[in-house]
């Protein structure tokens, strides 16, 4: 990988580097679709607004365009004029100088102006969600349901019940939702790292580390509002809204830290692609969920995998198909009942194309939860993150992605707790994951 030398941040330095790659104008030219797209997926945006935003942009760009041509033109007549040797027109030098200072006012009133749109139209664009996949324009559907539900002869207990009797499971008020695993509890959240991780090994992705702290202009470009608090995990010695230096909470296991670790850069050797990366670690999202436990824990382990691939629809479907099967294997060999959704618009992320999620059944809360997820973005982050593939040594263009949930460990805990319970107060663990129990 060969770094990308790209200056700037943020507002008037950000439109500088992503200009060329936002295609605003691409984006507004079928308006009525990106005003479906909006309403599938349930957001708040005014699409009129934004169009307007650019249009008032482009207006004022052109006319600032012409006063550098008229600025260019009576400073090369001025030139010229001094370069004559007859008599100087005095009159004529004067009416030049004034128009030229005219120019320069209304050029520095265009430019304020410009800066200032510049700035409302990226922050506007930013919020705008990713193209739908076909197979997103529905309702959720049901691909694949495997197993029965648990069907006790006894009174079910929830896993926070379970851990406490068996003195593996504790809850701290320090924070909300801070819990630590003990004794047998925390191996088999080890076991569950190294099942998941020897099976999408197997399937050819590979260890990778990525940071738990990324700034605010990766988040933005990997679809989250910051300036939305409950929505991520901000440090408190930032104190501004929306700061794009400021350092956020996401964990190593994130699409965020990822796309942090790729930002600005250019795979030289096509030749690499696919590149599949695997990532265990923490994620950190904030969870409005008011069900208590291991469920709405802001704070998870999770496997966490990366694909990258060129821009191209038969590979994405390869892909797609692959990773699906990669996890269909993983979640049967547990034998505890789950199925695989693909979700319609309405429960999409805004960097979402299309996504499939694997949900398990909590027989205390009757609820299905989601356990493990795959995220088809195509080439939304890496046109707003500069991440792009080496064609020719001239060329070059952006990468396609698939963030891959393999397995949030810690809601599984909850699930093979109370799934696998007896009237005892025990629990059984799927032989698939015994095996990498440390004895």
């Amino acid at each position: 990988m060969h770094a990308l030398h790209v200056s700037g941040d943020r507002g008037q330095e950000v439109f500088g580097v992503l200009a060329p790659y936002l295609d605003i104008s691409k984006a507004l030219q079928n308006v009525s679709k990106l005003e479906d797209n909006i309403s599938l997926r349930k957001m708040n945006l005014d699409i009129k607004q934004f169009s307007a935003l650019w249009y008032e942009l482009e207006s004022l760009r052109s006319l600032k365009d012409k006063l550098e041509g008229e600025r260019t033109s009576v400073a090369a007549t001025m030139k010229l004029l001094g370069k004559e040797k007859k008599e100087l027109d005095v009159e004529k030098i004067q009416k030049l100088r004034a128009h030229g200072k005219e120019i320069r006012e209304k050029l520095k009133v265009i430019t304020k102006q410009v800066l200032n749109l510049e700035d409302r139209v990226v922050l506007f664009y930013l919020k705008l969600p990713n193209k739908l996949h076909h197979t997103a324009c529905g309702a959720d559907k049901i691909l694949i349901g495997l197993f029965d539900k648990p069907c006790f002869k006894f009174r079910a207990e929830g896993h926070e019940v379970l851990g406490k009797m068996r003195h593996e499971l504790e809850f701290i008020e320090c924070s909300p939702t801070a819990y630590y695993l003990k004794g047998r509890l925390a191996m088999l959240e080890l076991a569950c790292n190294g099942y998941f991780s020897s099976v999408f090994k197997s399937h050819g992705f590979i260890s990778h580390s990525n940071p738990d702290f990324v700034k605010g202009v990766v988040v933005e470009g990997s679809g989250i509002n910051i300036s939305e608090i409950e929505k991520v995990f901000m440090l408190a010695s930032h104190n501004s809204d929306g700061d794009p230096n400021a350092q956020y909470l996401v964990g190593g296991a994130s699409i965020q830290a990822f796309a942090s670790y790729f930002t600005k850069q250019v795979i030289d050797n096509c030749e690499c692609l696919p590149q599949k990366l695997l990532a265990i670690g923490r994620s950190y999202s904030p969870i409005s969920c008011k069900s208590s436990g291991l469920f709405s824990s802001w704070q998870s382990t999770v496997l966490d995998g990366l694909v990258l691939f060129k821009n191209d629809p038969l590979v994405e479907e390869t892909m797609i198909n692959e990773i699906l099967m990669a996890m269909v294997q993983c979640y049967t060999q547990l034998k505890i009942h789950f199925y695989v959704k693909q979700y319609g618009a309405h429960n999409l992320q805004p960097h979402e194309s299309a996504a499939m999620g694997v949900l398990m059944y909590s027989p205390v809360t009757d609820m299905y939860w989601e356990v493990g997820r795959i995220s088809v973005c195509g080439d939304y982050i890496s046109k707003r993150l500069l991440i792009l593939q080496k064609i020719t040594s001239n060329s070059a263009s952006f990468v396609s992605m698939i963030h891959v949930r393999v397995c949030n460990v810690t809601r599984l805990l909850a699930l093979i707790m109370e799934n696998g319970q007896n009237k005892l107060g025990k629990y059984d663990i799927p032989d698939a994951v015994n095996k990498f129990m440390c004895i």
